[in-house]
């Protein structure tokens, strides 16, 4: 019998292509929302949802030190690693921005052994490594169709994933170590998971004033180079007002529906395995998002080669492996 963490995990990986396939419509569709605006609502949406669940639920509440990396796993995570997969999606698509996912896992592992003392397996190295050979070959087979052909920076759309995925391993780790330390239940990870959120909502704030500051300096100069306070305050009141441009008449539901898909339901599923599987092998199951990507592209109008679909038959074998009930029971 396959784990339920195990099924739990792909469903998250399986949310999260659906989402990002409909943050990547609406952030090239409206550019005017830039990538730190469409992360920061997806979070703040979240944390608003489980804080209050969380108040009425009686959920548990962690001692300071969980809690401090609770916060750390969230600005690793949800602010630092999402806002940097946003801004890849209009870049380099979706099916080339999913590839970063191949860099979670092995850094995971390494992660996992170094600083929780987690073995791996053979048969566990053996899953990864199939999964991971099926992944390349579903993305280098040209697989992201005509999403791929209209990405107007795939080099530095994948450099920014890439970058967003070493930041989701450190995330990993810094969750995994205060939930491995719990009996994990369904009311731990949610808490856990409301934590997470409050990092990557005052992550996502840190990061946008950053933005801001740097964005103000740059359009606050006048045209001998002297300083322009007024410019410079014009410049920051346009940036934060951009914070809010998902808040839109036009543009709130859709944004909410797509934040719900990737954040609100993904999330409970993302912690769960996050704290019930060793590192390396959740993310091993986070990390078949692209496999998922195919389907949804194909229902969203996407087509695909050959080779996407011998891929993703191979990474699917990697995954019975992967999960082989001889090897963990």
């Amino acid at each position: 019998m396959i784990p339920v963490a195990v099924v739990v995990g792909l469903a998250s990986a399986a949310a999260w292509a659906l989402g990002s396939h409909l943050f990547a419509r609406l952030l090239a569709r409206h550019r005017e929302v830039g990538a730190p605006a469409a992360n920061l609502f997806k979070n703040a949406l979240s944390l608003v949802v489980f804080g209050a669940l969380a108040i009425a639920l009686g959920w548990p509440l962690f001692d300071a030190g969980d809690t401090a990396w609770l916060l750390v796993s969230g600005l690793l995570g949800f602010a630092v690693g999402d806002a940097l997969y946003f801004a890849a999606l209009p870049r380099c698509g979706v099916q080339l921005a999913a590839l970063s996912g191949n860099l979670i896992p092995p850094v995971s592992a390494l992660l996992g052994w170094l600083i929780l003392a987690e073995a791996l397996p053979v048969h566990v190295l053996v899953g990864m490594g199939v999964v991971l050979v099926g992944i390349v070959v579903v993305l280098l087979g040209r697989a992201g169709g005509n999403d791929a052909a209209r990405a107007p920076h795939p080099i530095q759309g994948f450099a920014l994933a890439a970058l967003a995925a070493l930041s989701q391993a450190f995330s990993i780790i810094a969750g995994r170590h205060v939930m491995a330390a719990d009996e994990l239940s369904l009311e731990v990870a949610m808490s856990a998971n409301v934590g997470r959120l409050a990092g990557g909502v005052l992550g996502a704030f840190v990061i946008a004033i950053a933005l801001d500051l740097v964005r103000g300096a740059r359009g606050g100069r006048d045209r001998g180079g002297r300083r322009d306070e007024r410019g410079a305050a014009a410049s920051r009141s346009s940036q934060l007002r951009a914070l809010a441009a998902p808040l839109r008449r036009d543009l709130v539901l859709p944004f909410t529906a797509a934040a719900l898909i990737a954040a609100t339901i993904n999330l409970p599923m993302f912690t769960y395995a996050m704290g019930a599987l060793p590192a390396g092998i959740s993310s091993v199951l986070f990390a078949t998002t692209p496999l998922w990507t195919l389907p949804i592209g194909l229902v969203l109008g996407q087509r695909y080669g050959v080779k996407a679909y011998a891929g993703t038959a191979v990474a699917f074998v990697g995954l019975v492996v992967l999960i082989d009930p001889v090897g963990w029971f």
